[in-house]
């Protein structure tokens, strides 16, 4: 009791999170965050900034999962943010999917952020990726080579009978597995990791809408603003005027493609 005592009197006196953030952010693997009871981001650190996509901890500031992922995805963690939240127990050793969209689950663990008078003010996850390398089914591999052969060749022509090759299964049965695990068909797969690879170039390059929608394989210049809409709410000129970052050259070593958020 005396060691709680001082651990307790201890803890109290801690006035800056900031050392915390900054192991957080040496940890390689671990991806963590706190949000507050609105579901919106305070804290996160870098590998889950890439995990998802985001250039920056200040980009993720004051965003929730609504604003990162498609309702599939938003939806799992902001009703488990939730739970945590209601029954100020935390939830552990959860099985997830992935905030990058790969066929590898996440290993999660959420539990309830106290302020100094323990009244519950948030959530905090810290996460990990799930080892998938120990006997994985035939299946498992051949959907992972299908998401990874879309993260490769997105800016190229996909047609659904190549993605179907590579899964060895028929066409219908691809399509029910992609709609029970990202909520979107494998075509409405490739539109958004199109789309999430345009949001790079139009936060951090001065490129022309028409030369961002070929890179990234959208061949009609309509087409790609309806998607971009569609998706993200507003037209890519918007968006760019929402997120502009530092801009970088232009040339074609600075083009990145990116996974989707």
């Amino acid at each position: 009791m005396k060691q709680y005592q001082l651990q307790k009197d201890f803890l109290s006196r801690i006035g800056s999170f900031e050392p915390f953030k900054l192991l957080f952010d040496l940890l390689p693997n671990v991806a963590f965050y706190i949000k507050d009871l609105s579901g919106r981001i305070m804290v996160i650190n870098r590998r889950n900034c890439m995990n998802c996509n985001i250039p920056n901890e200040l980009s993720a500031i004051g965003k929730t999962s609504y604003d990162l992922f498609p309702s599939s995805l938003a939806d799992e963690y902001y009703k488990t943010d939730m739970t945590v939240i209601k029954t100020n127990k935390p939830l552990l050793n959860m099985i997830l999917h992935s905030p990058d969209y790969s066929t590898r689950p996440i290993v999660a663990n959420k539990v309830p952020v106290y302020d100094k008078d323990h009244k519950i003010m948030g959530v905090a996850m810290m996460y990990y990726y799930a080892d998938m390398t120990s006997n994985p089914s035939d299946w498992d591999k051949h959907l992972g080579d299908v998401v990874d052969y879309i993260h490769r060749n997105y800016a190229q022509q996909i047609k659904i009978e190549k993605l179907v090759r590579i899964a060895c299964v028929s066409e219908s049965h691809l399509k029910r597995i992609f709609k029970r695990l990202f909520g979107m068909s494998p075509i409405e797969y490739v539109i958004l990791t199109r789309i999430n690879a345009s949001r790079d170039l139009l936060e951090t390059t001065a490129r022309t809408v028409s030369d961002i929608a070929q890179e990234v394989g959208f061949y009609d210049h309509s087409h790609f603003i309806r998607h971009f809409r569609h998706t993200r709410g507003c037209t890519p000129n918007q968006y760019r005027k929402q997120h502009k970052h530092t801009e970088k050259p232009s040339g074609k070593e600075n083009k990145s493609r990116r996974k989707p958020a």
